[in-house]
């Protein structure tokens, strides 16, 4: 089902969901979200964190996995260190490698992919995910900037190789 406010929004989203991998849209819900939440269903949410959330997070010794849900080439570019680079159109697959039970953020170029990827993490059984609000691109502008331009944390398919601790 695709949650949108109008008709003339479905084919924006369409693209978007295309371009990770959901292909197969039937349904849309006319009146989005607030159309929803007056029928009184329930709802659920991605948590965000800002830039600064982020840097403090990676620097607290707290073990996390961070995801760059970027493609190659743009994790290439520049990243923070120990990211692990699975593109958001893999995470559907690759999520059976990661640890569901621990702390995953998942980070982009501007927070839109990412948001998409902590989804399918949550519906997939991961409990605690994160999405960086404003991606590489609020990291940077925040003054953080990639913190690893050179190195590169190849994904193993082994979370425990991959923890931030």
């Amino acid at each position: 089902m695709l949650v949108v406010d109008s008709p003339e929004q479905v084919s924006q989203a369409s693209l978007w969901l295309h371009r990770v991998g959901l292909d197969r849209i039937g349904y849309f819900l006319e009146g989005g979200m607030a159309a929803w939440s007056l029928a009184g269903l329930s709802t659920q949410h991605v948590c965000q964190l800002s830039a600064e959330e982020l840097h403090d997070l990676l620097f607290s010794g707290e073990e996390l996995v961070l995801i760059d849900v970027r493609s190659e080439a743009e994790h290439r570019e520049g990243h923070i260190q120990n990211s692990i680079n699975i593109p958001v159109h893999e995470l559907r697959n690759s999520h059976k490698d990661l640890d569901p039970d621990t702390k995953t953020v998942v980070i982009c170029g501007s927070g839109q992919r990412s948001s998409m990827g902590a989804s399918i993490l949550q519906q997939n059984g991961s409990s605690d995910v994160y999405n960086v609000a404003g991606g590489m691109t609020g990291y940077n502008a925040a003054g953080y900037g990639p913190e690893c331009i050179m190195c590169s944390l190849p994904w193993t398919g082994s979370g425990d190789k991959n923890k931030i601790k």
